[in-house]
């Protein structure tokens, strides 16, 4: 996948790509490709995401430390119906 993911980046003439959906989390610096994969948010918090701080691309992880929706970051399925909770 992510050999994939740089090339065709490359012809595109992208500087990164992102992906996600596997297990693991990743960041790379790939033949001057930047190559990012969040992982999934299947498994159990904290869960990675994309990030964009300037012109940086790099991983961050949901909750934060210190967040107030750190609590809360385990919901029951029977709670939800369908929608996905919101951080306040």
């Amino acid at each position: 996948m992510q050999r994939g993911a740089v090339e065709y980046a490359k012809s595109k003439g992208c500087n990164a790509v992102t992906c996600g959906h596997t297990h693991l989390p990743l960041e790379a610096e790939v033949d001057g490709i930047r190559y990012l994969n969040s992982g999934t948010w299947t498994e159990q918090p904290p869960c990675p995401f994309v990030a964009l701080r300037g012109p940086e691309l790099h991983l961050e992880w949901w909750p934060r430390p210190g967040d107030q929706a750190a609590g809360r970051a385990q919901v029951d399925a029977s709670e939800v119906e369908g929608s996905v909770p919101q951080p306040s």
